[in-house]
């Protein structure tokens, strides 16, 4: 990392650190606040709707507070790009770009990350990097603001001591970077659950001093959303799945419905050939003549012409050749 803007962040956290132990921060209640706050990033005629503070919040307005800024990062997590995990991903994509020097495609990315993810600490951090190495101090600055603002909300949440008075992080893993932010190595992280049953990450940390610090941060919401998705993602997966074997089970039937028509449909040529060789026999066996069975007719007898005669015109006595001799 460039230590010329490593310096800047540190700078600009410890200087927003001595403002909030020296000024009363909100009495923030993760249980209490959380809900609430939401709520009134719905309502447009609230002077906290999210839109009203995310418009402040991306122009820089001087008149955005801690609070308001706090307020507008619960908000978010009610909007459907809020992803955790994959949030992960894409800031972990974004910081190799900048640390392996690729600037531009690095602003190229976080740009179009940061209009769905305005919010995003690692993003707006990775993105002030990258403007300043281009020597964009103009465009450095502008992001530098955001991201502080984002710190300064942080810090008012809570003071970070005790798992009871966490630091609100919007996403998983904004407790790390905002150590890391404040000049201090991670030396060791876990997560668990505080009295009130919210999730917190647990962070221990030295700085160069070799000072200790134990940080805890509420992710509580992040974590909700995470097995909300899953729970979506299981049921939509389910779904689908049981959508796949229907189409699978119809295809079946479909697929056995036309071989039963082609079995139909071949049994119905094999009789049809079979009655055509049937037919070409009787054909053939007509067409062998015997003789012995010839009966001969004239045309006479066809037309029947000729006249009955009497049984009687069949007896004619002839006279016998002998009795004429004799006589």
């Amino acid at each position: 990392m460039n230590k010329k803007i490593l310096s800047l962040l540190i700078s600009f956290s410890f200087t927003s650190l001595t403002f909030s132990q020296s000024t009363p921060h909100l009495d923030f209640n993760y249980q209490r606040d959380f809900n609430r706050f939401l709520e009134y990033t719905k309502d447009n005629e609230s002077d906290l709707y999210y839109n009203k503070l995310l418009y402040k919040f991306l122009t820089n307005d001087s008149t955005l507070s801690s609070e308001d800024a706090l307020v507008l990062m619960i908000g978010y997590t009610d909007k459907p790009d809020f992803k955790p995990l994959d949030d992960l991903l894409k800031e972990k994509e974004i910081c190799n770009l900048v640390t392996n020097s690729n600037y531009t495609i690095a602003i190229q990315l976080a740009k179009k990350f940061l209009a769905k993810h305005p919010l995003n600490l690692m993003a707006l951090q990775q993105i002030t990097i990258a403007y300043n190495s281009l020597n964009m101090k103009d465009s450095a600055n502008h992001y530098m603001k955001q991201h502080m603002k984002i710190m300064d909300a942080m810090i008012y949440s809570g003071s970070g001591k005790t798992p009871e008075t966490p630091i609100y992080a919007l996403n998983l893993a904004d407790g790390e970077y905002f150590t890391k932010n404040i000049g201090y190595d991670i030396t060791k992280k876990e997560t668990n659950w505080n009295k009130k049953g919210d999730f917190i990450e647990i962070i221990q940390a030295t700085n160069q001093k070799l000072a200790t610090k134990e940080l805890y941060f509420v992710i509580q919401h992040a974590k909700a959303k995470v097995d909300n998705d899953k729970a979506n993602s299981d049921a939509y997966n389910k779904k689908l799945k049981d959508s796949i074997n229907t189409q699978r089970i119809e295809q079946s039937k479909k697929q056995k419905q036309i071989e039963s028509t082609d079995e139909d449909a071949e049994r119905i040529q094999s009789n049809l050939n079979n009655n055509e060789s049937a037919t070409t026999n009787s054909n053939n066996t007509s067409t062998i003549i015997n003789p012995e069975n010839i009966t001969q007719t004239t045309s006479e007898e066809k037309n029947n012409t000729i006249p009955k005669t009497d049984d009687s015109s069949t007896n004619i006595k002839t006279s016998d050749p002998l009795e004429k001799s004799g006589n």
